[in-house]
């Protein structure tokens, strides 16, 4: 089962992922294997997450997002850069 962090009203919770293969990444980047590293990442308020996001994407285009509120409803998708060409 997948262990989601509690998140505080307006924070929000953002998942990892390897465009070219599809597979969910730990907060460390390395490929979750069902096990119990932290994959979801959480950030103080949207700012925070776009900003982290933008960055990421700066320095590897494969990577995507997914990003959820405090109740872990969506509440954005950002698709690897490099597929938007």
């Amino acid at each position: 089962m997948i262990e989601r962090p509690q998140l505080c009203d307006n924070q929000y919770a953002g998942l990892m992922a390897d465009g070219e293969t599809g597979h969910i990444l730990n907060v460390d980047g390395t490929v979750n294997h069902g096990d119990t590293i932290q994959m979801f990442m959480v950030f103080e308020d949207i700012e925070s997450a776009r900003f982290f996001i933008k960055g990421k994407q700066a320095i590897s285009n494969s990577l995507e997002f997914i990003v959820y509120n405090s109740n872990y409803e969506y509440v954005e998708c950002w698709k690897a850069p490099e597929w938007n060409r």
